[in-house]
């Protein structure tokens, strides 16, 4: 079940998971060809199709592991703020990826009872791979380079220029929440909105001395937050001063050591916000 949804979660700006699957089939066949002479005679090998299916596996696997990464720290350390981090970070990306291609195809040729040695693997496949892995990191990062040039101008347009997020009084948010493919505000003063930005892209929008976000699918005020109490393996439930019905609000496993630290370095902000003018 924890597989399935970590398949099918919102990617950002990055192909959809039917997309990604797509072409991450085709280019498993397409590495099943390559270098081969005898095409039609394949056809009538039943090792042909159990190389397709080992082929598939990996490519999707390869597709996900770089998207899901690179989404991950689309939120961690957004271009905006952190380009030249983030810069850097595409580039071990690269190189792990690669590894891990390396890693698969070790097991993969285990399991046929061969050795990635002998199937030539490092003569024909790998280079094929370096292209591709290389391939789809440079395409993510015009994705999001295009993405961050085409925001400020989007910014700049008098018409469409958003209201700012107000961070004190009753009209702030206190939780920021995705229900499904809705997303919701519950203010300081109780009232329920829904909310017609991603998390994402509040999240970039909002002073991280204030907000936090403790899932992917959760942004929390700091002055909504009572205390926090260990639940189980590492995750954090966390009690409000305020009312909220919809669920329990529980800190990621990978996100509570950033949690308690932000937790204790912005301290009590001197107040609720609803407490201002």
């Amino acid at each position: 079940m924890f597989i399935a949804k970590f398949f099918r979660r919102n990617a950002g700006i990055y192909p959809r998971f039917k997309i990604r699957i797509v072409c991450a089939s085709f280019t498993g066949i397409f590495l099943v060809f390559f270098g081969e002479d005898d095409l039609l005679d394949m056809l009538h090998n039943y090792g042909f199709y159990l190389s397709c299916i080992g082929s598939i596996i990996i490519a999707i696997l390869m597709s996900e592991f770089i998207t899901q990464v690179s989404y991950y720290f689309d939120l961690r350390y957004p271009w905006r703020m952190a380009i030249k981090k983030r810069l850097l970070i595409q580039g071990i990306l690269v190189f792990l990826s690669i590894c891990l291609a390396v890693m698969l195809a070790t097991f993969y040729f285990m399991v046929r009872d061969t050795s990635i040695l002998v199937a030539n693997y490092f003569k024909y496949d790998f280079t094929v791979v370096i292209f591709l892995v290389a391939l789809v990191h440079a395409y993510y990062l015009i994705l999001n380079l295009l993405k961050l040039k085409n925001s400020p101008l989007r910014r700049n347009l008098a018409n469409n220029k958003p209201a700012p997020i107000p961070i004190t009084g009753p009209e702030a948010p206190a939780v920021i929440f995705s229900d499904g493919k809705s997303n919701f505000v519950l203010k300081f003063g109780g009232e329920k909105v829904q909310w017609d930005k991603t998390l994402e892209l509040t999240i970039n929008e909002l002073p991280n001395e204030h907000y936090f976000l403790i899932s992917r699918s959760e942004i929390v005020h700091r002055a909504a937050i009572s205390h926090y109490e260990n639940h189980s393996s590492n995750i954090l439930q966390l009690k409000l001063c305020l009312e909220f019905k919809e669920r329990a609000l529980m800190v990621a496993q990978r996100r509570s050591k950033d949690f308690k630290e932000w937790f204790e370095r912005v301290g009590d902000l001197k107040g609720r916000p609803d407490e201002g003018d």
